[in-house]
């Protein structure tokens, strides 16, 4: 019987690794889901990887635009009627990602071998998440692949299509912020300096702004490297902290509690736990299960101990609203829509629903963000160039009076 080396999570979201006896992938699956642990990765000791890519290409992350794409051909060939492996291997010759096409051929190479489809993808948790995963296990039991294959795509296409539109949203604000930051440096490195000393030499008076201009400008110029290094060390240790479990709390927390941000975060993550949770309802995934995926995809640290404490209180016969209510940052529209549907038995519907108002909320919130983020800038920018010029104008008045005079 083969040794599989594995990576499980446990109720509580910690991850553990281990080795355990089993004569398949789905009887290794099926012995540590008895012990209540979620299996993300599994490997049999002695069979090398075939998940890595050599090169730059290697380091290519896998997008969920290649997920879509991925599960939307797959999804059209086996619908047409062509086997599963046939298709499999159309897709890995079309597919442009190093990394995806690799771990495509992987998983032809284990479907020969005799595994299922739902396994050979679970080798590769870093390409085919354990959502993706699930979908695909729910599909094979019930014979229609096809399906889940098609709501996997249309999942994978909405979680893109939200991400454009948030991109596209703030892209114009964040270019004319880089802008203003650029013109201000060199303005302030370069120029600035060399007016200044013009004006020295030549005898003119320097008023206060002027000074004060002149100082941050030489500040800038003895002490730059000193400020971009030091700036560069707390993203670094910022970034250090924030993959330890303590610091993904603290940051996800502080990104929940901000002023206008925090709101549209929260709506973003709701949108997608209702988004994700709907679709792994509706296809007939135990509740639990599903709880237990979407814990794993809503993207924030404090909603993911919410979805563990709801985890604990279904296991124990309650429901998801009883937990929900708990929650002062869970809207009430959110649990009465779930209550309802818990009631009448159609709870991935509420939960569509849910999904598509707080996706039409955050389009709006961030359409109304940039209509005033937008005339803040140029605000800004408007009265630091404005306060550089005086500094500039000031003097050269001066020096033009002193040689008049």
């Amino acid at each position: 019987m083969p040794q599989y080396q594995y990576r499980v999570m446990t109720r509580s979201g910690q991850e553990l690794r281990g080795t355990a006896a089993a004569a398949s992938l789905r009887e290794l699956r099926d012995k540590l889901t008895g012990q209540d642990y979620l299996l993300l990765d599994a490997q049999a000791m002695g069979e090398r990887s075939r998940e890595r890519v050599g090169g730059l290409a290697g380091l290519m992350p896998v997008r969920n635009k290649d997920r879509a794409i991925f599960a939307w051909q797959l999804y059209t060939m086996i619908d047409a009627g062509i086997p599963l492996t046939r298709a499999l291997e159309s897709v890995a010759t079309q597919t442009k990602t190093p990394k995806l096409r690799t771990a495509i051929r992987d998983v032809i190479d284990a479907l020969n071998k005799g595994m299922s489809f739902s396994e050979a993808l679970r080798r590769h948790p870093h390409v085919f998440p354990p959502f993706l995963v699930h979908m695909v296990e729910v599909g094979e039991v019930g014979g229609v692949l096809d399906t889940m294959l098609e709501n996997v795509a249309q999942y994978y296409e909405v979680q893109v299509e939200r991400r454009s539109r948030i991109v596209s949203a703030i892209s114009y604000p964040c270019v004319l912020m880089v802008g203003c930051i650029g013109i201000l440096f060199f303005l302030v490195l370069f120029l600035v300096p060399r007016l200044f000393g013009l004006f020295e030499n030549m005898g003119a008076q320097m008023p206060m702004t002027t000074a004060v201009l002149l100082n941050i400008a030489m500040f800038l110029r003895s002490y730059a490297l000193v400020v971009g290094l030091g700036l560069v060390g707390l993203v670094v240790a910022w970034k250090l902290y924030t993959r330890r479990p303590s610091g993904r709390w603290v940051r996800d927390r502080i990104l929940l509690e901000l002023p206008i941000v925090g709101s549209i975060v929260r709506r973003i993550v709701l949108s997608r736990f209702a988004h994700s949770l709907a679709i792994m309802v509706n296809s007939g995934v135990p509740l639990l299960s599903a709880l237990r995926v979407v814990r794993q995809v809503v993207g924030n640290a404090v909603i993911e101990g919410t979805v563990d404490q709801i985890i604990e209180t279904v296991s124990e016969g309650g429901q998801v609203q009883d937990e929900l209510k708990r929650h002062s940052y869970i809207p009430d529209m959110v649990t009465s829509m779930v209550a309802v549907g818990e009631e009448t038995g159609s709870l991935g519907a509420m939960l569509d629903k849910v999904s598509g108002y707080y996706d039409r909320e955050v389009n709006s919130s961030i359409k109304n963000l940039t209509k005033v983020v937008e005339p803040i800038l140029l605000v800004f920018m408007a009265g630091v160039v404005g306060f550089i010029a005086i500094s500039i104008l000031d003097p050269i008045t001066d020096l033009i009076t002193t040689i008049n005079g």
